[in-house]
């Protein structure tokens, strides 16, 4: 039998395959594409929480500033306990995790924490009538930055 070979002298069958170098730099190549995309996705699954955090925040804060914004300009005499709360006054110095109105924990997020700040406090109608408060609320979630929304809010 009679062996085919090309014009050069080899084999058909020569041709095929890679070399052990090939093999080895296309291995090292994929690892360190792999290594790149592992790190991603490890960044990713570390920082998925942080926007769920935020949101959260801001949703407490905003409940906390339409529960406040709904309550009297000027300081009304009331006893103590957040749920006797019925002025703006009231809340200035507020620091908890949050709760809702009656003081009741509120599930899922009882490792935050509210703080409240009402500047200038309006005491009596003889003060500026019509000098507006800065409503501050900051929720600190457990990890990350506070979030702070403030507001005015004026004798109307």
């Amino acid at each position: 039998m009679r062996r085919h070979t090309s014009q050069r002298g080899i084999g058909p069958h020569a041709l095929c395959g890679f070399t052990l170098v090939e093999l080895v730099v296309s291995i090292a190549v994929i690892a360190i594409a792999a290594g790149g995309i592992l790190l991603g996705i490890a960044y990713t699954t570390r920082h998925s929480a942080d926007p769920v955090m935020e949101q959260q925040s801001i949703n407490i804060a905003e409940a906390y500033l339409d529960e406040i914004e709904a309550q009297s300009y000027f300081a009304l005499p009331n006893p103590a306990g957040r749920q006797n709360y019925n002025d703006i006054c009231d809340y200035n110095g507020l620091s908890q995790p949050p709760t809702d109105q009656t003081g009741a924990a509120v599930p899922g997020v009882t490792n935050y924490n509210v703080a409240v700040s009402v500047t200038p406090c309006p005491t009596s109608t003889t003060s500026t009538p019509y000098a507006p408060a800065t409503i501050s609320v900051s929720v600190t979630p457990p990890a990350g930055p506070a979030i702070t929304i403030s507001v005015l809010r004026a004798n109307y």
